[in-house]
């Protein structure tokens, strides 16, 4: 068994095993190192098994790697960690769904089970071809959004939503959405009003002051189509460098009521679609998988860790975080991440 020596912060993260810990780690410093050797610091020092401890991996290769490497740290031998949970979100997920998932589905309204011949498509160009198909069937049965659908410029960019809601743990019921994850979708215009006003400020040129990020882009909407009551191109871009503030509160406040009803039927459908179909994307598997964590106490006693590490936390998102949260029986979660790429802003943010 081979031992390196880690430094001062990598001792002081390898032996505090206790609460909540983020750790600030880019490329070259022995990131991967360092989380092996907490993993086998439990191990040795925690009388924990490796059934105890979930080690979550952005990838297959890196949950690969990284066994081995707790191998070579650790008293524990190849056989003995062969079935120890380390691996990717989307794969404990799945796992968790073939074996338990079956009736998942009537959790959130909808008369059809999960079955072990269930797919994951993860091919990008075939599901948007497989969401195009819904698409055009959905349109067909629901003349009643056809005003959505004249400005609708790509089908997938509801496919892309439904992910980014999903992402959030923004999920549809038949009647409704799934604890309440409606009130997400009406926003907040305080930090709204903040985002608006930083992409609306007018930037500084060569020769002065230019037009705002948020009027430049006006000129990609030119040869779109809008809803009948939306104010005129000429009304928005005003005569300033800057879009009239006005049209914040007005966008804000305006009555999304038919579109949100549009998303939900969408986003419902598409999901019943997908298990007639027998496949689920990602974002679908992981929301499934949630629901059934929330909703199944038994069994979320009994999948739940003492230990867990999320390596590259900058790629997590919102609902596989919310995963780890319900996952922890003490409380005790370190995350690993570069805090350059954005950490707390999560994919699909």
């Amino acid at each position: 068994m081979t031992r390196s020596t880690p430094n001062k912060k990598q001792e002081e993260l390898i032996q505090s095993t206790e609460g909540v810990f983020l750790a600030d780690a880019g490329p070259g410093t022995g990131k991967t190192f360092t989380i092996s050797l907490r993993y086998a610091y439990i191990l040795d020092n925690e009388n924990t098994d490796p059934d105890d401890i979930l080690l979550i991996t952005f990838t297959n290769n890196a949950a690969d790697n990284m066994r081995e490497k707790i191998i070579d740290l650790s008293d524990y031998s190849k056989s003995e960690l062969s079935e120890a949970p380390i691996s990717t979100f989307h794969s404990f997920c799945h796992n968790i769904l073939m074996q338990h998932g079956n009736e998942v589905p009537a959790l959130i309204g909808i008369d059809d089970t999960l079955t072990r011949s269930t797919k994951i498509i993860e091919n990008e160009i075939l599901e948007k071809r497989e969401f195009e198909s819904f698409m055009s069937d959905f349109m067909d049965r629901h003349p009643e959004y056809k005003d959505f659908y004249r400005i609708l410029y790509d089908k997938t960019d509801l496919l892309d939503l439904i992910k980014s809601l999903g992402a959030k743990g923004i999920l549809p019921k038949r009647e409704g959405w799934y604890r309440n994850s409606e009130k997400y979708l009406d926003g907040d215009f305080q930090k709204f009003k903040e985002m608006f006003d930083q992409v609306n400020e007018p930037r500084e040129g060569a020769r002065g002051k230019k037009q705002s990020l948020l009027k430049k882009r006006l000129s990609g909407y030119k040869n779109k189509c809008f809803l009948n009551e939306a104010p005129s191109m000429e009304e928005i871009r005003g005569e300033g460098k800057q879009i009239p503030e006005r049209f914040a509160e007005i966008c804000f406040e305006e009555d999304r009521d038919e579109l949100k009803n549009f998303v939900h039927d969408v986003y419902f459908e598409y999901i019943e679609y997908s298990l007639r179909r027998n496949y689920l994307n990602f974002s679908l598997m992981m929301m499934l998988a949630y629901v059934l964590i929330c909703e199944d106490h038994d069994l979320r006693d009994e999948l739940s860790f003492d230990y867990i590490m999320i390596d590259e936390f900058q790629d997590t998102n919102e609902i596989e975080f919310k995963l780890s949260l319900l996952l922890s029986r003490s409380g005790n979660i370190c995350a690993v991440g570069d805090w350059k790429q954005s950490i707390f802003s999560f994919q699909y943010a």
